[in-house]
């Protein structure tokens, strides 16, 4: 299987699309900026002496050449999850995303910076890939040089880069049309996870096109071995497309793939040093092995894995960190010794808890799916009339003939583990259907919980009740802060807005006031409480001409389309039917986004001041 890396950037998108595109305030913007690079600076570091220390080690103790390749595979593996992990935090503790995005939008135009935010993410695997080169390249010879090796990498990686690149400025498109149904859900988690899985399925069709060309594949040449590999997959009733030579990438690296799901874009791709090592017997053995992929259709069961961990990640992550941020630990996280942080608490640990989420579900549920579906796809020997001895034998020489018990990783048993299973199932072949019958109940039940989970987590019910829960635990964090610093303006009108949302006039219209009586030149807390006194649902909380003066001073301080809005409103309220005009068209001119909205409002100003002479009133 060659879809390590593919996982790995599949990753980084959806940690991506799902961040949150509002700041957290945890740290001001100029340290974000100067702390991501000496992240990148730190954990290049810490890349260069990881590989450092394995090549000591070969020195020292003359390792054979699989055993070293596997330590260098095995360091490259865990780096790659580090470098996740450090975009992570980038992006949800350090806003990476907001930054880049704020720079490098251009109006509704998110592509530039998609872009930037994904080269952000290749230099951390660059990092990894120079160092490997720098350090061991020689040793394990991955290529004729460092550029050509990370270019190689990077190559190797666009071809799921450019489906989702290519999406992205589809949707964008789409928002330039202003799509109304676009425009509405496009924050919202369904929307999202909709965005991943049909740029899977986008992937699914186009990405082994954009393979062969990006990788170096080559038909492989004609002769007997070609010949037997088609006359076995014709026997196996599977066809492809054409069979590759991936010539790309390390030149040692041993390994054969199946790329595309339907018969028009699927390839078969063997690597050089696998035939040169292999006879043409081990080579049918491994083409068993990926005749037994396809046939078993485990490139959709990942595909449908890569959605899940899409729906947990979106749906649970949230739930969860309100529920422990409701909790008085969680208040007291929020709340510091001097008061309230100047942060959005669910932003706070969604970075943890996306991590969290990442190693837990990839280590644990797809590495336990992809570690079975390795093990069917060995078995199916069994089925194709392959003598399984010639796939044991493939795996020693790919194990340098060592049958290690231990050494299995994630994603596959080790070549020990998965030799004593084939050569248990050539003992008593009723363990071939027993594991079958595992796989096809454990997907069953995954399928299941990943339908539960949708159900219970992307209703309106359960945004409603989020909604009410984060209301709920920011102004109980409020409330601490007020506590601590009763002077700082900036907890009163928080707490205020929250309630304003929620309906409670009293309250709102208290803190409103306590937060103006400490500073009074604040425009948007003025606005807000204009906009009560002149709109509340209860008309005992209206003060039509207190609402006007207060309006008229968020006004004076700021110039913004829905400040304006709020004066006009105050202005219509208060009978002054043309500075309502005049108001409402200054709101037009200045609104960015939702002009349908102001529009609205200015033809009803337009239509009060044409019949102000009437007897008509609010």
């Amino acid at each position: 299987m060659i879809y390590k890396n593919f996982l790995y950037f599949i990753i980084a998108v959806a940690i991506f699309v799902t961040a949150p595109g509002t700041p957290n305030d945890l740290f001001p913007v100029f340290q974000d900026i100067l702390i991501i690079p000496i992240l990148i600076f730190l954990f290049s570091l810490h890349i260069r002496n990881s590989f450092l220390r394995l090549k000591k080690k070969h020195r020292e103790n003359e390792t054979y050449p699989g055993a070293f390749r596997s330590g260098y595979l095995r360091i490259t593996n865990l780096s790659m999850i580090k470098a996740i992990i450090i975009f992570t935090l980038e992006i949800y503790i350090f806003d990476l995303k907001v930054i880049v995005m704020s720079v490098f939008r251009l109006g509704g135009i998110t592509f530039t910076g998609d872009i930037i935010v994904l080269a952000i993410f290749i230099l951390h695997f660059a990092i990894i890939w120079y160092w490997g080169y720098k350090t061991v390249g020689k040793i394990v010879y991955l290529s004729e040089s460092a550029g050509k090796f990370i270019s190689d990498n990077i190559k190797f990686n666009l071809a799921i880069v450019i489906p989702w690149l290519i999406l992205t400025l589809g949707t964008d498109i789409l928002k330039l049309l202003n799509i109304a149904w676009i425009t509405e859900n496009s924050g919202s988690p369904l929307f999202q996870l909709a965005f991943f899985a049909l740029f899977l399925l986008i992937f699914l069709i186009i990405g082994p096109l954009l393979i062969i060309k990006l990788w170096d594949c080559k038909p492989l040449r004609e002769g007997e071995l070609r010949n037997k590999i088609l006359e076995f997959t014709e026997k196996e009733g599977i066809s492809f497309k054409e069979i590759l030579s991936w010539n790309s990438l390390s030149k040692s690296l041993m390994t054969a793939g199946v790329l595309g799901y339907f018969p028009f874009f699927r390839y078969l791709l063997i690597t050089p040093e696998l035939m040169n090592i292999l006879s043409a017997e081990e080579i049918i053995a491994v083409v068993s092995h990926e005749t037994g992929h396809v046939k078993r259709k485990h490139i959709l069961y990942y595909l449908l894995l890569f959605v899940g961990f899409a729906v947990i990640s979106s749906g649970l992550m949230n739930i969860i960190n309100l529920i422990i941020l409701s909790s008085p630990l969680g208040i007291n996280l929020l709340t510091g010794q001097a008061g309230i942080l100047g942060i959005s608490p669910f932003h706070f640990l969604a970075g943890t808890f996306s991590i969290l989420m990442f190693v837990l579900y990839f280590r644990f549920i797809f590495g336990y799916f992809m570690r079975n579906f390795e093990r069917e796809a060995d078995i199916y020997c069994f089925d194709s009339g392959v003598d399984p001895a010639h796939l044991v034998s493939s795996f020693e020489k790919l194990g340098s003939g060592i049958k290690e018990k231990k050494g299995s990783n994630w994603h596959h048993f080790s070549i020990g583990e998965r030799i004593d299973f084939l050569e248990k199932c050539i003992n008593d072949q009723s363990e071939i259907a027993l594991h079958r019958k595992k796989v096809r109940r454990r997907v069953l039940g995954y399928i299941t919980i990943l339908i539960t989970i949708l159900v219970l987590t992307m209703n309106p019910l359960t945004r409603t009740f989020n909604e009410g829960m984060e209301r709920k635990v920011v102004i109980r964090a409020l409330e601490r802060g007020m506590e601590r610093t009763p002077d700082d303006h900036r907890l009163y009108s928080a707490a205020a807005t929250l309630y304003h949302e929620k309906g409670n006039w009293e309250k709102a219209k208290n803190y409103y006031e306590k937060s103006l009586t400490l500073k009074y030149d604040q425009p948007e807390t003025l606005n807000n409480l204009a906009w009560l006194l002149i709109t509340c649902e209860d008309e005992s909380f209206r003060e039509r001409r207190r609402g006007l003066r207060l309006a008229k001073a968020a006004a004076a301080i700021k110039t913004e389309a829905h400040i304006y809005d709020t004066l006009a409103e105050a202005f219509l309220i208060n009978e002054k039917y043309e500075e309502a005009v005049e108001a409402s068209e200054m709101a037009l001119k200045l609104s960015g986004g939702d002009i349908e909205y102001f529009e609205a409002q200015l033809t009803k100003m337009r239509k009060y001041l044409s019949i102000s002479g009437s007897t008509y009133r609010l």
